[in-house]
Order: C-alpha cells, then structure tokens, then sequence
C-alpha cells in the first residue's frame, strides 16, 4: 500500500514537471475552445460568461509603490483604495506602472472615464455623436485642476490650443462663457458671465494674475426688453492671485452696453470718456489725448486715404507748410487740422485766440512850471529847463507805454534877425546819456524881424509815446526838456515857461499861461 502511493506520487510529480517545461515553449490558452488558439498570443483567454480578475491592492499614492516593493514597468492592478492628495493621489480603478509610477488607465468617473452620448447618456460609439463628461479633461496634465486644464508648450506662431469650425461663410469659430445662478434662476445686475485672466508664475508654486477681461451685467435703461446689458471690463496692473472677479481692481477700460468706451473710469457719460489720473502716486504718468502726428510731406503721402468716409478727421501737423493743389495745399504751419472732404482740403482748427492784454494806467507824473526861464543864443548850450525831469521805473516781467505831452509858452522881445525857437525832448535807459528825442521835440518859426519895441510869443507842444517791452528785470528810464533856440540875433531875451518874470507878477498885456508837462505810464 505504501508502495503503491509513493509510485503515484512520483508519476504526478513528472507530469506536472513535463507540463511545465513544455509550457515554456508553447502557447497556452484557458477558456472555451482550448484547441483553437491566437497565433500572436502567449497567453490567450476566452469565455462568454466569466472574466479576469487581476490583483486587487490598496495603493497609497502614484509616487509610492506600496503595498508592492518595487516600480515594475508594466505592472497592472487594480487599486481599491482613495488615498494621498494632489497630483499624486488614487481612487478606486486600474493603474499600471510605468517603471517609475503608477498611471491611471482612463479618467475618473462612472463608465471608466469613457465619453457619453448626449442623446442616450450611453457610451459614445461613433466619432459623429455629441459627447459630454462630467469629470474634468487634462491636456499635457495628469490631474486637471480646471474643466478644461491644457498645459504645453506654445508654438510661437501657434500658440496652445486651436478651434476651427467648418460650415457656412457666415459661421465661425467662438468660446462661450455662460452663467447660471444657483436654483436655476436668472442672472442679475453685476453677476459675472464670464472672464479671461492672464496668470504669471512667480515661483515658489505661486501664480499672480496681473490682467483680465471680464464680462459683467449692467444697468442700461435704454436696452431692448428681454436682453441683458452687458459691460466688458480691461484690468490690468493688478497685485495677487485675485480669485474674485466681483471687485473692480485695475479696471483700465470700460466697454459699456449702449457703446460708451470710458478709459480711467467705469461709467462714461459719452462716446469715449477719458479721465486723467491725480495725486501723489500718478504725477509722473502724462495724462492726455494724444492725436496722430504727422509732418506735411508725411500726411502728403496719404492723400489718397482720405475722402467722404474721413470727413472730420483730425491730425496734428508738427512740421512744414503746404504747396500746390493737393490736399495738403492749406496747411500753413504747425497745429491741428480736420479733413473736409467736400473742399478735399486739410482746413486749420480755428484756435480762439487769448484775450488782447488791455493796458492798464500804473504811475502818473505832472509839473506846472513856477518861474520864468530866460536865455540868450549865446547861453543854451546845456540849460534845462528847471522841474522838467523825471525818472520812471519799469517793473520786471511787465511791458510798458510812456506817454509824455507837453505845452510850454515861448517868446521874445523885440528882434532884429529872423530865427527859430522851441522844445528838445531827451531821455535815457538806466545810468546811459541823455539823447535827443526827435520824434517829441518841436521849434516854431520866427519869420519876420521885429523892432526893438515889439514882442512875439508862441506856445510849443507835442505828445509822444514810448514802448518797452518785458524784461526779467526792473528797468529805470527819465525823460527831460530843453529849451531849444536857433538864430536869432543873439542880444534879445527868449521867455520860455511863461512870460511874466514870477507866477505871482502881473502884466495886463502878455497873459501866455505856465509851462505844463504830464507823464503817464501804463502796463500790460
């Protein structure tokens, strides 16, 4: 008996040893049909009714081996845990490894990441259906953060990620960003459609969000029924992550629902609504409008540009004069000018003109001569006629006008030689000479002798005025008279300021009034 089991035991022994060897030589197939088998196939399994169950562990996480020793390239499981966090966490479904870390085999979600028919909510089958997932969809990315996270490199002239549709000439390509609030209901006044925002890594897994271009709803009275007002905001130099597109940090532009464009404020009044930046932060940024520049010859060149559809444009023109018959032919220097395309001319922007500087009297000087001044020909070389003088000064920075008039009496007593009296008017800048005013000196003509006995008296008058302009610094100028005698016999007396010898005396005969001068001075 004994005998018989051991005997038995050692031809069982030999035929599993001769299965053994000859499996690792041969194909091998389990299932139905075991004689017909895959030529392509080491390992071939076939059944209607009953499936492969591979090894089910618990993973900890894509990076970490356990529960097996070690990273085995091509190593399949299926994993029943829900573990590690981030990029590198697990959930329930088959991995593989690649030699370095496990790899999902689809997405997560129902149905193995697989894509559903819109219509039946099934499986998609065919390439024409409508799909949907409800999980996320990574490109470039393993764990997509986003509903759609595509990360890559760019092709400069590229970029990412292309949408191209084809179809009719009036169809084209577009992203729709849509809103619906919680519980189905309608959007209201200031919830945000939609928004694009530029993010800049900045290390240290940290991104800043310097620009965006959000899409927000408005107030806008005169908006057809059963629309929904929409602005468009530009933000940029903005600080931080901002997850939050509700604030209006750094809105640059404004696009409002009726068509006003507002650049530096959120609500312009008209078409375009420019507001300057104030204060201490913002006085070295230039606020402006700036109107396209050209030089004559440069807008010259772009004659035929123009025409009814530019009616009213406007340019500057910072350099040159225009010739012949073109359309810059009226420029006549430096300024703006409008196109006017009945006239096919560039026309100048009538500028008002400032204000005409008014003068205005400043300082008023007068005399009235007290006694009477008598020479002889032999004796005028350097008199004066004494209080006839006055010095003036002019402010800096201001533009001046003297006005000097006088009236002196003049006369004689008996001559016997005809000759010439009357008035020099002198005057001179600062600590300068003294030099004859011609345009205010007059002399009056003495054309017949008279005896000895006889007299002849004469006023001499005239009125000038004298311009000077503004000078950084004040300035003094003086005027005086002279008496003035040519001819004459050189032995007779000439009277000048008055004839009586003292204001106080008296003469029934020869009443010729006191010499008088007035200056006036005026500013601007």
């Amino acid at each position: 008996m004994t005998v018989r089991i051991k005997n038995i035991s050692l031809l069982t022994f030999f035929m599993v040893a001769s299965v053994l060897v000859h499996a690792q030589v041969v194909q091998q197939k389990v299932g139905d049909h075991p004689t017909m088998i895959e030529p392509n196939a080491v390992l071939e399994l076939e059944s209607t009714n009953k499936g492969l169950l591979l090894p089910r562990v618990e993973l900890v996480a894509t990076d970490n081996v356990a529960p097996l020793t070690a990273h085995i390239q091509g190593m399949t499981v299926y994993n029943k845990a829900t573990a590690g966090s981030g990029a590198t966490a697990v959930t329930p479904g088959y991995y593989y490894n690649d030699g370095s870390k496990w790899i999902r085999i689809g997405s997560g979600g129902e149905g193995g990441g697989s894509w559903n028919d819109v219509a039946t909510g099934t499986t998609a089958t065919s390439y024409t259906q409508n799909i949907y997932q409800m999980g996320k969809v990574g490109i470039g990315i393993e764990n997509p953060v986003y509903g759609l996270d595509v990360i890559g490199g760019v092709n400069k002239d590229k970029g990412t990620m292309r949408i191209e549709r084809t179809g009719p000439n009036t169809g084209g390509s577009y992203v729709a960003l849509s809103k619906r609030n919680t519980g189905n209901t309608a959007v209201g006044t200031g919830d945000i459609l939609g928004a694009i925002r530029a993010d800049a890594y900045v290390g240290d897994s940290t991104y800043e969000s310097p620009a965006r271009i959000v899409f927000k709803t408005t107030t806008d009275a005169a908006a057809p029924t059963g629309t929904v007002p929409t602005d468009i905001q530009f933000a940029t130099g903005l600080q931080g992550s901002e997850p939050s597109f509700q604030n209006d940090n750094g809105v640059k532009m404004t696009i409002k629902n009726n068509g006003n464009v507002g650049i530096g404020t959120l609500d312009p009044k008209v078409t375009l609504d420019v507001t300057g930046k104030t204060g201490t932060a913002n006085a070295l940024k230039a606020d402006g409008l700036l109107i396209p520049r050209f030089t004559v010859a440069e807008l010259a060149a772009k004659d035929n540009a123009y025409g009814a559809n530019q009616e009213g444009t406007l340019v500057y023109i910072k350099s040159g004069t225009g010739s012949g018959n073109g359309k810059t032919s009226g420029i006549t220097g430096v300024g703006f000018y409008y196109y006017d395309s009945t006239a096919q001319k560039w026309v100048s922007v009538t500028r008002v003109p400032a204000p005409t500087p008014v003068w205005e009297m400043g300082e008023y000087y007068d005399y009235t001569a007290t006694a009477r001044t008598t020479l002889k020909v032999a004796n005028t070389n350097g008199e004066l006629l004494p209080g006839f003088e006055q010095a003036i000064t002019i402010p800096a920075g201001k533009q001046a006008k003297v006005v000097v008039s006088y009236s002196i009496p003049v006369g004689k007593t008996g001559m016997t030689a005809t000759g010439y009296y009357g008035i020099t008017l002198q005057k001179k800048v600062g600590t300068g000479t003294y030099t004859d005013y011609d345009a205010g000196s007059r002399k009056y003509t003495q054309i017949a002798a008279h005896a000895t006995d006889q007299t002849g008296m004469t006023t001499v008058g005239a009125t000038v005025s004298d311009v000077y302009a503004s000078a950084s610094t004040a300035r003094t100028v003086s005027y005086r008279l002279l008496p003035y005698i040519e001819a004459g016999d050189g032995i007779r007396d000439i009277y000048f300021n008055m004839y009586k010898a003292t204001a106080a005396s008296t003469d029934p005969n020869f009443n010729w009034g006191y010499g008088y001068w007035s200056i006036t001075v005026y500013y601007k």
